[in-house]
């Protein structure tokens, strides 16, 4: 009766699965970003006004003279140093961070709920925020204020895939708590690529949490012209070509990052990879192989390019991947084979020699009923099934374009008889080399 279920909206499932492919990873929770506010149109673009933004914190000084500088309040506002003769408003922000959890259970939860399809793996804090704006000749304002901030990912996988990645995605993400993200990027005991990377998860995690309350902070401290500084207490240019310059340093280059896009948007990292390997036929079953290391060759192969291309996760040692593949068979059968899957990429060494394990999961649509299974006993196999892998990559550092071994198992599966009511799928162990575009 379940297999009937199944068989009958299975065209509907793969739909919703394929969709989630390409909003696989996302920012939580899903905000808006703060309005921006433009003025009347008769009315002619004021010119900026001057304000000199302090905080303990060096990448949140850095997002508040962002958001005041994109036209984000009433008024335009630019950033200065502080002179010593001059007046400029300036603005004090303290921020205490709170409660710093990985959202375990909440996780847990929500996949739960969803029947095990959802992969949640977030982390959040509370900011306790304290703004002080004080104006030559007017009186200081105050805002107490807090709100959670939160940064990760959700993904959409067949039950009760979507559970067990929440489960052991949440504890290999055990170091990137937001208090452990900001130890990490103050820290000069850290490798610099580690840092860049830590400082711009921490800097996604502050803008969440000040995106919550920029309207109450519009409100409170930039609601009316008050600010507004006369011609002869204007700093000169000098000023802000000094501020300028200083934004564009080494150490501020280390919170450069665009204010969060809209949360719809697929969020692509950088890093775009190419794979060449070849693989064999082994008459076993996929667990026969991942956990007891059993292999009988039989004389049919296959060989692979694939190309696939980083997601922006906003984890720290978890990486999310999109792979295409087209492989050509020989041997036993020798047709065409395309792979379309999402990879989950576990990052378990980096030095001396990057190492890493990856699981990916998709479909795979055979060019005719491949005649290998059908020999090997796999009575109802199909065109269009599952596609699992399991994969692991070791480092050559002494070779260009980042390369890396991998060895990989490339599974078609029915999945329990979602795709054939017998038995139907191959397995192929696999050897090939990676690079780096």
């Amino acid at each position: 009766m379940l297999q009937g279920f199944w068989r009958k909206r299975r065209a509907e499932f793969w739909r919703v699965l394929c969709w989630s492919f390409f909003c696989a990873s996302c920012q939580f929770p899903i905000t808006s970003p703060p309005v921006w506010v433009s003025p009347h149109p008769t009315v002619e673009t004021p010119r900026p006004i001057p304000i000199a933004v302090h905080a303990p914190d060096p990448v949140m000084r850095k997002l508040m003279c962002e958001q005041l500088e994109q036209s984000l309040t009433l008024r335009p506002y630019t950033c200065v140093v502080e002179p010593s003769e001059e007046k400029v408003p300036r603005l004090t922000v303290g921020i205490e961070l709170r409660d710093p959890q990985l959202d375990y259970g909440r996780n847990l939860g929500w996949s739960t709920i969803t029947a095990g399809m959802l992969l949640l793996v977030t982390s959040s804090a509370t900011l306790v925020y304290s703004f002080t704006l004080e104006v030559p000749g007017a009186p200081t304002r105050t805002l107490h204020t807090q709100s959670t901030g939160r940064i990760g990912l959700w993904i959409v996988l067949p039950p009760p895939k979507g559970w067990l990645g929440t489960f052991l995605g949440t504890l290999v993400n055990s170091s990137g708590t937001p208090d452990q993200l900001r130890d990490s990027c103050i820290s000069l005991k850290v490798p610099k690529d580690e840092q860049i990377a830590d400082c711009q998860l921490y800097r996604l995690f502050l803008a969440n949490s000040l995106n919550q309350i920029w309207p109450q902070l519009q409100t409170a401290l930039f609601a009316d012209s008050d600010l507004v500084v006369s011609p002869e207490d204007s700093p000169d240019e000098s000023l802000l070509q000094e501020e300028s310059r200083i934004s564009s340093s080494p150490d501020a280059a280390l919170t450069d990052s665009s204010f969060p896009d809209s949360p719809w948007s697929i969020p692509w990292g950088p890093a775009w990879h190419l794979s060449l390997y070849r693989g064999q036929v082994v008459d076993n079953s996929f667990w026969e192989l991942v956990l007891k290391g059993q292999h009988d060759y039989r004389p049919s192969y296959f060989d692979t390019i694939a190309i696939s291309r980083e997601l922006s996760t906003h984890l720290q040692q978890i990486r999310f991947e999109v792979e295409g593949q087209l492989g050509k068979h020989s041997g036993m059968q020798e047709h065409w084979e395309t792979n379309l899957q999402f990879v989950l990429r576990w990052r378990v060494l980096d030095a001396p020699v990057p190492v890493s394990i990856a699981y990916g999961d998709g479909l795979s649509y055979a060019e005719e009923i491949p005649r290998m299974e059908l020999a090997m006993g796999e009575v109802d196999t199909q065109r269009l099934v599952a596609y699992f892998m399991v994969e692991l990559d070791i480092g050559l550092p002494a070779l260009p374009l980042d390369s890396k071994l991998l060895f990989r198992i490339h599974h078609r599966s029915g999945v329990l008889g979602l795709y054939c009511k017998k038995k139907c799928g191959s397995n192929f162990q696999a050897l090939g080399l990676k690079v780096t575009l």
